[in-house]
């Protein structure tokens, strides 16, 4: 089995997201148990594991939606633990969710707009404008921009999902299932955008999804949870041969 690799403060380059022994309590359940995870500029990383694992879980506390039990959260060598989400937002770390939280009565614009209201300092009319531009192409949504979201096809709003996560320029981009619900003909474009835009940006990512296709597509790196612990870490070739993947998944993913 691929051990985790030990977390060390001295090899985190600026802009590193990092927790550490990151433990969570509700009442009697422990949905993380020591967990450990770095997030570097430039770094794609899947994190994996089955349902009830922790992933989610591990997320929400590294944006600050839950304070751990156990362990601390460390941005840019200072411990955020207790910052709020704001605040984090604020530093650049930047989220998607697990449900689309997109407004259908507002254009496709309006809702990659919301994104820029986030940013701890207002921007410049032509600066504003740019950026939507830019999100919008990015995202190959400037044909749907000034149509209701709610009249969009499922795998346009979760372009319109990433797109409001990338117009504020991330330093960490966290995204939960982003490909959830979409086949081949939407999940490919969208992780070509993904690429695309952290190559441009040079954001850490961290990406939670059941389509295995879509995290090979994207990912250097895989984490695989399980019971609230970090089991293995490594190559994508590595993890997701791993037998012990293989078992916690009640199957080989090997041919996923």
């Amino acid at each position: 089995m691929t051990q985790p690799t030990p977390e060390t403060k001295a090899a985190d380059p600026a802009g590193t997201l990092r927790a550490d022994g990151i433990v969570m309590r509700f009442g009697g359940i422990k949905a993380l148990d020591g967990a450990s995870i770095r997030i570097r500029p430039g770094d794609t990383i899947g994190l994996l594991g089955p349902n009830g694992s922790g992933k989610t879980t591990l997320v929400n506390c590294l944006t600050g939606i839950l304070t751990p039990t156990e362990g601390r959260i460390v941005f840019n060598g200072q411990d955020i633990t207790r910052r709020t989400p704001r605040q984090r937002a604020h530093g650049g770390i930047v989220r998607s969710f697990q449900n689309l939280r997109l407004m259908p009565d507002l254009t496709v614009a309006e809702n990659v707009a919301v994104g820029l209201a986030g940013l701890a300092q207002p921007l410049r009319a032509a600066e504003w404008r740019d950026r939507l531009t830019t999100a919008l192409a990015a995202q190959r949504l400037e044909p749907y921009a000034h149509s209701p979201l709610g009249q969009m096809p499922y795998g346009v709003m979760k372009r319109v999902e990433v797109a409001r996560a990338l117009v504020s320029r991330p330093r960490i981009l966290l995204l939960d299932e982003p490909a959830a619900g979409l086949g081949g003909g939407d999940w490919e474009p969208l992780a070509e955008t993904l690429k695309t835009a952290q190559e441009q940006m040079g954001f850490g990512l961290l990406l939670i999804d059941h389509n295995i296709e879509f995290v090979r597509a994207l990912v250097n790196r895989l984490v695989v949870l399980a019971t609230g612990q970090v089991l293995v870490e490594g190559s994508p070739e590595t993890v997701l041969t791993d037998p012990e993947v293989g078992r916690v998944y009640l199957g080989s993913l090997a041919d996923a």
